[in-house]
Formats: C-alpha cells, sequence, structure tokens
C-alpha cells in the first residue's frame, strides 16, 4: 500500500469517518461502472483464502479444483484468477470427451460453417420436417458410422450482470449478519476470522455454490461440485459450508468508535489510519482508498522514492498488474499468515533475539476494511542518524536476513518512522521494528550473502541502499 506515516509523534489527528471516505456501489443491474466487481471490491479465486477444506478431503461434494482444467493455477497453489464468462472459454473443455469411438470431431467447437456443410446427410432427403440446414451447431461432432448415438449441445456464456447480483446480494447479506448498523450504530466492527457467506450462482435446475470470504475484499471461490437444486447433494453441499464455518472465530470483536481521532495522511493517499487505541498500536487499511481521486497509476511509480516497495509487492502476488484493492489483500492474508506461524514457533538462543526485533501482529477483519493490531512498544522514533550506528543497527539487519532465510519473508520498509526506539533505565537501547503491511512473500529463499546486507549500516543514506533491495531478493 505504499509508506504510510506511523510517526506518532504527528500532531494532526483526525476521526476516522472524516479518513475512511465511503464509495457508493450502484445495483448490479445499473448500466454503470459503479459496481463491485469493476471497483476491485469483489473477486473470484482459484481455491479459498481462509477456509481449510482439508478437513473435508473425502467430503463428496467437495470440488478439487485442479480437475477444473477452465482454471489453471499457473503454478501456484493460488492465484487472484478471473472466472471466465464467456461460452467459447468453454467449449474445448466440453469436447475433451465424446461418446466412445463413434464421432469425429469435423471443427472445433464454436465452429462457423452450416449445418448443412458439417452434416451433409441430415438434409436433401423425404422428411415430414425439414431441418434449418443454415444453423451453426456449436459442438460440432459427427457420427463416423450408422445408427449411433449422436452428440451435441449449446454452451452458454455466465452473463456479467448475473455474476455482479450473486457477488453483490451475497455480499450485502454478510454485511447485514456481520456489520449491521442495527448492532453496531456507532462503531466500526473487525472480527478475529474472515467473515463469510454461501453465494450460489444457478442456471435453470442446475447450481454452482461459491464461498465469500471478506477479508479487506470480498473474494468468491468454488468450493463444491455443481448440484441439482432441491437434491440431496444441494443438501450435502450445505452442509459441507456448515462444517467449515463452524471453525470461525467471531466472538468479542473489535470495535471502534467512528469518532476515534487517529493519524493521517492525507496528501500521500485516502483510507489509512492509525494510532493508539486500547492499549495497543492499530493500523486501519481501507478497500476503497486505491479507487478515490487520489489514486497511484503504476507507471507514475519512481523506484528512487519509497514507492520501489509497490514494485517489489506487485511481483510477490500471483497476477502481473497492481490494479485493484484484491492484489494487496490477497497478497497481506498470506503474508500475515506466514507472520503467525513465525509467532507460534517455539524458539530460543539467536532465533529468539532475532525475532525480538519485531513484534506480533494480529490481523482482524471488517468491512471493506482490515485492522492490523500490535503491542505498543518503543518511545520514540529513530532518526536519520541512528542509521549510521552499527551497533544499533547490527540487530535490525541480523533479524531481516533471518526472517527472509527462515520464512521468505523479506522486510522492505525500513525507515525512521518504523524504527522505534526503546531506552531503559538501566542505559540498554532496544530496538524494534514495525509495519508490516509492506513484507514480500519470496517464492524463493534469497540468494544474497550477509556482507551484502550489512553495507545498509555503514552507509549514510541507508534509504539508497534499500532502494537498491530488490537485487538483493
Amino acid at each position: 500500500t505504499g509508506s504510510a506515516l506511523l510517526s506518532l509523534s504527528d500532531k494532526k489527528l483526525v476521526p476516522i469517518d472524516d479518513i475512511l471516505s465511503p464509495l457508493t456501489i450502484k445495483s448490479p443491474t445499473n448500466s454503470s461502472n459503479d459496481h463491485l466487481i469493476e471497483k476491485g471490491l469483489a473477486r473470484f479465486i482459484r481455491k479459498p483464502l481462509s477456509l481449510d477444506t482439508s478437513s473435508l478431503v473425502d467430503f463428496p461434494m467437495l470440488v478439487n479444483m485442479d480437475e477444473l482444467k477452465f482454471c489453471p493455477s499457473m503454478g501456484m497453489d493460488e492465484y487472484v484468477g478471473t472466472l471466465p464468462l464467456d461460452e467459447t472459454e468453454y467449449y474445448d473443455h466440453f469436447s475433451r470427451f465424446s461418446l466412445s469411438g463413434i464421432q469425429e470431431s469435423t471443427l472445433k467447437p464454436g465452429n462457423k460453417k452450416t449445418a448443412g456443410k458439417l452434416f451433409p446427410g441430415a438434409f436433401k432427403k423425404k422428411c415430414s420436417v425439414v431441418l434449418p440446414s443454415q444453423c451453426q451447431p456449436e459442438m460440432a461432432t459427427r457420427v463416423k458410422e450408422s445408427a449411433r448415438a449422436a452428440s451435441g449441445g449449446k454452451m452458454t456464456s455466465i452473463d456479467e450482470v448475473a455474476m455482479e447480483e450473486q457477488f453483490q446480494y451475497t455480499t450485502i447479506g454478510m454485511s447485514d449478519s456481520y456489520f449491521s448498523s442495527e448492532d453496531y450504530p456507532d462503531h466500526r466492527v473487525f472480527y478475529k476470522s474472515p467473515p463469510i457467506g454461501c453465494s450460489t450462482l444457478g442456471a435453470g435446475p442446475m447450481g454452482m455454490p461459491f464461498a465469500a470470504e471478506w477479508i479487506g475484499v470480498v473474494f468468491f471461490s468454488i468450493i463444491s461440485q455443481p448440484f441439482y437444486a432441491g437434491s440431496k447433494n444441494h443438501e450435502a453441499a450445505l452442509h459441507m459450508f456448515d462444517l467449515l464455518e463452524s471453525s470461525r472465530c467471531v466472538a468479542d470483536p473489535l470495535l471502534i468508535l467512528w469518532n476515534l481521532k487517529l493519524h493521517c495522511n492525507q496528501q500521500q493517499k485516502l483510507g489509512v489510519a492509525w494510532g493508539q487505541f486500547d492499549g495497543h498500536f492499530i493500523k486501519i487499511i481501507e478497500a476503497t482508498y486505491l479507487l478515490g481521486k487520489q489514486k497511484v497509476v503504476p507507471g507514475n511509480f519512481n523506484k528512487g522514492d519509497h514507492n520501489y516497495q509497490r514494485i517489489l509487492g506487485e511481483e510477490a502476488c500471483g497476477e502481473a498488474k497492481w490494479k485493484s484493492n484484491s492484489v494487496f489483500f490477497y497478497h497481506l492474508y498470506k503474508v500475515m499468515a506466514v507472520w503467525r506461524k513465525v509467532w507460534d514457533t517455539n524458539y530460543v538462543g539467536d532465533d529468539d533475539k532475532h525475532r525480538s526485533v519485531f513484534v506480533p501482529v494480529e490481523l482482524l477483519f471488517g468491512e471493506f476494511s482490515v485492522c492490523l493490531r500490535s503491542p505498543f512498544v518503543g518511545t520514540k522514533d529513530a532518526v536519520n542518524e541512528m542509521f549510521e550506528n552499527r551497533d544499533l543497527m547490527k540487530p535490525i539487519v541480523d533479524a531481516v536476513l533471518w526472517l527472509a532465510r527462515t520464512w521468505l519473508l523479506l522486510y522492505i520498509d525500513i525507515r525512521p518512522p518504523n524504527l522505534r526506539i526503546c531506552e531503559k533505565e538501566d542505559g540498554v537501547t532496544k530496538v524494534y521494528l514495525i509495519d508490516y503491511d509492506d513484507m514480500v512473500l519470496l517464492k524463493e529463499k534469497p540468494c544474497c550473502d550477509f556482507s551484502t546486507v550489512t553495507t545498509m549500516w555503514k552507509n549514510e543514506h541507508v534509504q539508497k541502499v534499500f532502494n537498491q533491495y530488490k537485487l538483493l531478493a
């Protein structure tokens, strides 16, 4: 999301409702671009992010996404993808199999030749009904032998409005359930587990259920095989979703008053606020800030300033374009999932020393927003001169390297506001590195050696060193 200034010495405090301004979404049947999908606030992904389906591997209705050729994995277990809507995307997949040994495909599905040319034997004969020779069959397969079963069919596009309706109606229902204005008239609400919903896309008697997960934006993924409406399989699919929901933690959500005053940097971007709350440091990131008037276009990024980390974050995601909220929140969730493991592991010795430079962070889930909550540490922010202090910076460099090599997490936002200083009574100075939403989840362990990164504390302009951190990654 870029480099939010987290300095708590900033005297400017603004109520949350002034920082996190709402974005109006039109009805899905409205002919405009103000819809969830177009705004990047709802997205189809290949596999669920937060729903653990491993316990349901023997469940008969659980879908195996690896068998769905229309949704390739692109070499990753999960990725932010797009559900093909156009019927032409499915012709080849439907024609992969045919009735045994008696048919030949005269053209690829979606042909543009007439039935008269494809099936000449069906015409120029005496029959009480004359079939239309000028139509263009979409599945053009021809029987080799006489009096054998013939095959044909019709593929239908998934209408974009239908998909938009499905997404929006489900999201409205989730909003009413988790973030009801009747239950929480004065508060923003953040849960320990992502709010979820079950959404069904139906075509006639057939239905295909999606799971909806609210992680900043609403992610939709297919979790069940299709079923006939009202059938036993329909019942089994919903029961499977009930089992998944039972593991969620929705008790004791974090409640933050709308008039709570927090810090922001309105000149940099909209929708990011931070400060102290209930003995913790909190940072709220709103989904809609990328869509405001101050939206930053990737082509305008300047690698010479702090925006270089956005380029890195983009490459670490499963999609080549930094074009929507969904990419950021998808990546943030995966980073924070690893961060939980960092703190769930029992460490001693040097490993524990390296980890103690960081702080544990809890990712909480709100309505088109997330909240990062962590212990409040340190008494002041670092200043530029401190980055020239070899003794002070050595534990930071060691910890950054340890994190990258042990957990494949690359911290790339080292600068004074993110370095908190704690001066103890015994004269010992403790240094903490905070603010982790810009970390990069590496696909492979970094191949840099220790001496390469230690140059950061020898350079009087440490930020210039980290502008080259992409090479180390």
